[in-house]
């Protein structure tokens, strides 16, 4: 059960995500795009002797049907029911250009039954180094960190719906549409997931959240006794070039290992990447070859070569 309300945090009525509640416009393609986490709720112990819990955090998304991208935010061993919002990275997904139709997200938080503290211990220890390649569990299968148990950690996060659920719920999110038309609008503001059969309905009483981010009751009082989360969507990019492209990595590892929607999407993608890539190689060696106080005849053929071939790419550009 999806909630919003506005980025204005002294207006604050959470509404259906088919409403404008933002104060500025829906986003649209091309727009800078960032989603993060700001807190979690869990008011009561998941374990068997009702005490602590055992929490994992894992938000998926995925931007059409590309592959859906796993986000480890939170994993720790026997903490106490409460508000949680110091994550391994709160942001979930950041990009300079929103180059799509809609955002899917998926979140999980589940008490992980006999969770290894090995296993905490481990990630624990290697976002403290390396945060923006851990939190993507599948990319920290190639990081090359001997000690890190990441197969371990990648079976978790594919099956931790077989552990006790908190919350669990998918999402949406659409672009260019208009509000009240029956989509979940990707609009800038606060998004709030509460568990399913929580009996509460922003519809009908007004619930809200204050300046902490905390969902508050019609009377005003914070609402403690249910599970919900709460997200941010800004209309910016806050994502380091390095971070940026292990998202990118990420998604192309997900692709390939048949997350996507079929076989042939994957080496479409891949053949998309190396494409890329391949054209980047050549303006870094074009670029090269023009600081030179000097070319070989090879060189300088070269050059021309590169030179013209790139010009090729702008007439492309320009026919589009």
């Amino acid at each position: 059960m999806w909630y919003g309300c506005s980025e204005n945090l002294t207006e604050s009525a959470l509404q259906h995500p088919t409403t404008g509640y933002s104060e500025q416009k829906i986003i649209q393609t091309a727009d800078p795009v960032n989603v993060s986490l700001r807190g979690i709720n869990v008011p009561e112990s998941h374990d068997f002797m009702g005490e602590t819990n055992d929490l994992m955090i894992v938000v998926k998304f995925q931007f059409d049907n590309q592959p859906p991208i796993d986000r480890l935010v939170y994993l720790e061993h026997g903490i106490e029911p409460g508000w949680y919002d110091d994550f391994f990275d709160d942001v979930i997904l950041s990009t300079n250009d929103f180059a799509y139709d809609e955002l899917n997200i998926h979140l999980q938080v589940y008490d992980v039954d006999n969770i290894s503290s090995d296993l905490v211990d481990s990630v624990t220890q290697f976002v403290d180094e390396a945060a923006s390649v851990i939190t993507y569990p599948l990319l920290s299968q190639f990081a090359g960190y001997v000690d890190f148990a990441a197969e371990p950690l990648v079976n978790l996060v594919n099956y931790i719906n077989e552990h006790d659920q908190i919350i669990d719920n998918k999402i949406t999110l659409e672009v260019n549409e208009d509000p009240n038309e029956g989509h979940d609008l990707f609009q800038p503001g606060y998004l709030v997931c509460f568990e399913r059969g929580t009996g509460i309905n922003p519809d009908d009483s007004e619930y809200g959240l204050n300046r902490d981010t905390k969902v508050t009751k019609p009377d005003g009082s914070i609402l403690s006794e249910s599970s919900y989360a709460v997200l941010e969507v800004e209309r910016e990019h806050v994502q380091t070039s390095d971070q940026e492209i292990n998202q990118k990595v990420a998604k192309l590892i997900a692709e390939l290992n048949g997350k996507g929607q079929s076989g042939s999407e994957a080496i479409d993608y891949l053949r998309q990447t190396l494409t890329g890539y391949n054209k980047y190689q050549k303006l870094n060696r074009v670029e090269e070859l023009m600081n030179k106080d000097s070319l070989s005849e090879p060189e300088q053929e070269l050059l021309d070569r590169l030179q013209k071939e790139i010009k090729g790419w702008d007439a492309n550009v320009e026919q589009i």
